[in-house]
């Protein structure tokens, strides 16, 4: 199992250097109003936020001369998401955090073969972190629209306020339509 740890200044938490993970992204013609911020508290202490990102570099493990270099892998799109990160506490500063996201794609490349490629189409997909930390998540330390470059770890750093974060599990699940045909990135 991987061990990594975000450190985030306090007094900037959306300015985060570290990626945990290259997500999805991409850029769509259609334009996206911002979600508003939503606090759900629930009884069992569940913190649920909402937030929106537009031109989400989306990575694949395929190069070629269509893609594009990146820290992340090789980029193929940009996306449209709208973007739900749910924490739910495990006990003993343990928490189970999804990441879940729902857009569109715009795409320069084809992920599957890195060639030169113009397609869009939906995207839809989750992302979840078993992450130990003495944060609290507040809904509050997401904007309405994140910037585009915050991947998932980081998103999850700015709700738990910037605060050191030990994730010792992850995965995920994206799917898309490329020519009506889907198309699955998994972990």
């Amino acid at each position: 199992m991987r061990f990594t740890t975000i450190v985030a200044a306090a007094a900037a938490p959306l300015a985060l250097g570290a990626v945990l993970l290259g997500t999805a992204g991409q850029a769509s013609a259609a334009v996206v109003a911002p979600a508003a911020v939503t606090l759900t508290a629930q009884a069992s202490g569940t913190v649920t936020a909402h937030t929106h990102q537009n031109g989400v570099a989306d990575t694949t493990d395929v190069s070629g001369p269509g893609t594009t270099d990146s820290p992340g892998g090789p980029v193929w799109a940009y996306d449209n998401l709208e973007r739900t990160i749910t924490a739910t506490p495990l006990g003993g500063n343990q928490w189970q955090v999804t990441v879940g996201s729902q857009g569109s794609y715009k795409a320069f490349a084809d992920p599957r073969t890195g060639q030169a490629w113009d397609g869009n189409g939906p995207v839809k997909g989750t992302v979840t972190y078993q992450v130990t930390t003495t944060g609290t998540p507040d809904a509050r330390n997401l904007g309405g629209q994140s910037d585009p470059a915050l991947h998932s770890g980081d998103l999850i750093s700015a709700l738990f306020g910037g605060a050191s974060l030990q994730v010792t599990g992850s995965s995920y699940n994206f799917t898309y339509q490329l020519n009506g045909q889907p198309y699955s990135q998994a972990s």
